[in-house]
C-alpha cells in the first residue's frame, strides 16, 4: 500500500486527536476528502497501528499519537487550531491555522502555497517582538486586523520569528487541509 500524503495524514490524525471516534464519512466532511481517500488513509493508519477500528469508526491509538507529534516536529508546525476569521474576511468563512517554526519564504509565497492547496485564501501572520505582524497588510486599512491579530496570538501564542499561516474557504475542510499542505510544502 503506498503510503498517502504527509498533508492527508495529518489532517486525519489531527480531527482523530481532536474529536476522539470518527467515522469515514465524518472524516470525508470534515476534510473534504472523498470517502475512497479516508478509506485509503485509514487503512495506511490501521496497519500502521495508528488507529484501531470498529463499527463505530476509527480511534488514535497511542502510537498514533506519537506518529502525529513527530510529524508535526519533522514540519516545524508548533500548534494547530480552527480561527475564526469572519470580521477579517466576511461571513461564511472558516478558517484553520497552524503555528509554524522560523520560515525562509517570503509571507506572499508561503500564501500562495496555502492558496494552491485548496485555500480561498490566506493570513500568514509573523511574530516579531513578541507581537504578530501581517506584513502587506499593516498599512491597510483592514476593518478588525488588530482584534483578529490578538485573537491568534491567544490561541497560538508564537514566539518570536515563528509564522501563523491561516488559510480560510467557505467550506472548512478545505481551509484544514489547504493549512496544511501549505505547511508541509515548506519543508518538503
Amino acid at each position: 500500500m503506498s503510503e498517502p500524503s504527509a498533508d492527508r495524514v495529518l489532517a486525519v490524525l489531527y480531527l482523530l486527536s481532536e474529536f476522539g471516534r470518527l467515522g469515514r464519512y465524518q472524516l470525508s466532511r470534515m476534510t473534504s476528502l472523498g470517502e475512497g481517500v479516508v478509506r485509503r488513509v485509514l487503512a495506511y493508519l490501521k496497519s500502521g497501528g495508528f488507529v484501531a477500528s470498529s463499527r463505530g469508526g476509527a480511534l488514535l491509538t497511542d502510537e498514533g499519537r506519537r506518529l502525529l507529534r513527530q510529524l508535526l516536529a519533522r514540519y516545524g508546525i508548533r500548534k494547530l487550531a480552527s480561527v475564526d476569521v469572519t470580521k477579517v474576511v466576511g461571513a461564511g468563512y472558516s478558517g484553520f491555522g497552524a503555528c509554524c517554526s522560523p520560515l525562509r519564504l517570503g509571507v506572499l509565497e508561503i500564501r500562495d502555497r496555502a492558496v494552491r492547496g485548496g485555500a480561498d485564501g490566506a493570513l500568514i501572520l509573523k511574530c516579531e517582538g513578541g507581537r504578530l505582524r501581517a506584513p502587506y497588510l499593516e498599512g491597510e486599512a483592514v476593518p478588525h486586523m488588530n482584534e483578529f491579530k490578538r485573537a491568534v496570538e491567544s490561541i497560538f501564542q508564537p514566539r518570536d520569528d515563528e509564522v501563523v499561516i491561516v488559510g480560510f474557504s467557505r467550506d472548512p475542510g478545505r481551509a484544514l487541509l489547504a493549512t496544511l499542505r501549505a505547511a508541509v510544502s515548506l519543508r518538503a
